[in-house]
């Protein structure tokens, strides 16, 4: 029998708690590298950190999050961001089953991804009561997306019996920790007055903070406030400007709204020249609805006589993409 000298009987022992150490250590960082590329940033525990979904390296994002998943496959925030980059990519079965394991497990951000594909059926059945479920576990940890999604929910009755109230609820919750579409969103509730009194200077001041962090609709809500002087003095040129800084920063509709903002009220353009180049920009930027503004030009004369055939050229192109509006334009000249 070999005696092992007292001073190396722990070394095996040592020797493997070293590698655990080194091990988690590993993990530790494939974790926090996946948390820094994916991550939402109001994502309770890790709000400042990840990537508004603007912002994502969706390569650099998989990259960390799957060597982070298999260091770690049991980190349920892990599952949770990988099914986010899923999400955002449309790539909606792929989420499954790391959604479900990590909502389960608590996580807020996978618990309001989960409830929305279940509203609207991606990548698993419509379910409007179990949406709501999950979304209401999302919120009542407060989670700002959570709670905005619920308060759709609650304007539209899905899974939940409808209540503009507990929506515009929802939305200033969401909008107090700095959430902008929430911000835009209970701003429209204080115009239409659902769920609140009526208050247009109310919803100015919560257009204007959301804009003012880069929300493009509550751009183009700002300039249908100038444009057609809803609590503010109508100013057309304040109007356009808006409508150019949504369109700058990247809002696809911005441009059909200024096509429309040009060619007027009541056949009386502001400039028609200006209305078509938006209309055909709007067209370029796959915003459909520039085809019914062309045709609409068209069909009324607004550039000398009318068009009828051009009129319907325009409306044909625009039905063919399922442009609705288009579509009624063709069965109304049918029928003339």
């Amino acid at each position: 029998m070999t005696l092992i000298p007292p001073r190396f009987m722990y070394l095996p022992m040592l020797a493997m708690m070293a590698g655990f150490t080194v091990q988690a250590a590993l993990a530790g960082a494939f974790v926090s590298a996946c948390a820094d590329e994916a991550a939402n940033p109001f994502q309770p525990g890790y709000e400042g950190r990840g990537k508004g979904q603007g912002a994502i390296d969706f390569d650099a994002a998989f990259e960390a999050c799957r060597a982070a998943a298999e260091s770690d496959p049991d980190n349920m925030d892990v599952q949770a961001w990988l099914a986010r980059l899923h999400y955002l990519q449309n790539d909606f079965e792929a989420m499954f089953p790391g959604i479900e394991r990590s909502a389960e497990a608590g996580n807020a951000m996978a618990q309001q991804i989960l409830g929305d594909v279940l509203v609207v059926g991606k990548g698993v059945d419509i379910d409007l009561q179990k949406s709501a479920e999950w979304l209401k576990a999302s919120a009542a940890s407060g989670y700002p997306l959570g709670q905005y999604s619920l308060a759709m929910s609650y304007l539209f009755g899905d899974g939940v019996e409808a209540d503009a109230a507990a929506a515009a609820a929802l939305y200033a919750a969401a909008a107090q920790q700095g959430y902008a579409q929430a911000k835009r969103e209970l701003g429209v509730l204080y115009l239409e007055g659902r769920g609140v009194p009526e208050d247009s200077a109310m919803a100015r001041t919560l257009f204007e903070a959301a804009a003012e962090e880069g929300e493009r609709l509550a751009m183009l809500d700002l300039g249908d406030l100038y444009l057609h002087g809803m609590g503010v003095e109508a100013d057309f040129e304040t109007a356009i400007a808006w409508g150019e800084r949504a369109e700058a920063a990247g809002e696809t509709s911005a441009s059909q709204w200024l096509a429309l903002a040009y060619l007027g009220e009541e056949g009386n353009p502001v400039d028609l020249d200006l209305a078509e180049e938006w209309a055909r920009r709007a067209i370029e930027a796959g915003d459909n609805y520039g085809h019914v503004v062309l045709g609409y030009i068209d069909e009324e004369g607004l550039a000398g006589e009318p068009d009828l055939d051009a009129a319907r050229a325009h409306f044909e192109a625009g039905a063919a993409l399922g442009e609705e509006e288009a579509i009624e334009a063709l069965a109304r000249l049918k029928e003339e």
